[in-house]
């Protein structure tokens, strides 16, 4: 006969979301507190599945499911769901949505000419007609590494003429840039927007940084009753074709008050904070029911750390933020 405390264990665990990822994640952090954030809201709400592993665990489709890893580790994904009897459409995170977006030129290709997206080409031809400067990127890559700046029309051809150059994406750089966010939804639904603000100490940037550097950000979480985040108009356009259940826009705001879109990831960087707001917002999607309270005071006990960590570290770059977050 089991206990009442074993009950409520089992309970808890069958609220949690599985998720499915290739590997437990290096993470860049190296601060001992944010660290535990991280651990903290993993233990708590999510019952991770490793396709590294190369071993079929039990999902059910009483619980959530995310799916989270890159294009070419799909098929053990979808091992996964088959030897499982679950459907793509009891996921979050179709396989095939997931795969428009993880290249840069089949990403740009894909949407087309949206007038929320900078002029972009994903092929030499027509370079020349470009307005420079222009940001030129390879279609594979993360966190700025292997993106380029280039001033004059020249110094582009002069890299391409390079055996080993790798660009195949150019846009032409975004004017006047007042604020850099990560707006973060379930589907339709913005609950989570992070201003990127660069980190001091690094004093790198996109167009100051080496081809083979990475870049470092600070995510402040901004308070979404202030300012303006709307950006339903885009959201919609790019669901037409990308049809993403959790995902990311990576969005610049011009000092116009214009938004563009730079990029969408549907397996971004999971931070204590995201990893307990996703929850948060993936719970009340497939429940239909907010988080109970419980829960609730987990989710803004992790948010509360993320916040006095960051503002203890990074006090700079947290006074930059337009609308934190305070707690």
């Amino acid at each position: 006969m089991k206990k009442y405390t074993q009950f409520l264990f089992e309970s808890d665990n069958n609220e949690r979301i599985q998720w499915i990822k290739n590997a437990p994640i290096k993470s860049s952090v190296e601060s001992k507190v944010l660290k535990e954030l991280i651990s903290k809201a993993t233990t708590n709400f999510y019952e991770p599945y490793f396709t590294a592993d190369d071993k079929v665990p039990s999902l059910t489709k009483d619980q959530p499911i995310l799916l989270y890893y890159a294009s070419n580790e799909k098929e053990i994904g979808n091992k996964y769901l088959s030897e499982n009897g679950i459907e793509q459409s009891d996921v979050y995170n179709r396989t095939e949505e997931m795969s428009k977006s993880m290249q840069k030129k089949d990403w740009h290709e894909l949407l087309g000419d949206k007038e929320w997206l900078p002029k972009t080409l994903t092929s030499e031809k027509g370079i020349k007609d470009l307005e420079f400067p222009i940001i030129a990127k390879p279609s594979e890559g993360h966190s700025g590494i292997g993106i380029m700046k280039f001033d004059k029309l020249e110094d582009c051809l002069k890299e391409l003429d390079k055996k080993d150059c790798e660009l195949d994406v150019f846009s032409e750089m975004i004017k006047d840039i007042d604020t850099e966010y990560r707006f973060i939804f379930v589907k339709g639904e913005l609950f989570l927007v992070h201003e990127r603000i660069a980190i001091e100490s690094d004093n790198k940037t996109i167009t100051s940084k080496d081809p083979d550097e990475s870049l470092s950000f600070l995510y402040v979480e901004q308070d979404l009753s202030k300012g303006d985040y709307n950006v339903d108009n885009i959201v919609s356009e790019f669901r037409k074709d990308i049809d993403l259940d959790f995902y990311a826009l990576d969005i610049m705001l011009d000092k116009s008050g214009k938004y563009w879109v730079i990029e969408s990831n549907s397996a971004i960087g999971m931070g204590g904070n995201t990893l307990a707001r996703t929850y948060e917002a993936i719970y009340k999607d497939f429940y239909g029911k907010d988080v109970p309270k419980d829960k609730s005071k987990i989710i803004e006990d992790i948010c509360k750390g993320y916040y006095d960590e960051i503002k203890k570290d990074y006090p700079k770059e947290l006074k930059q933020s337009k609308n934190p977050k305070t707690y």
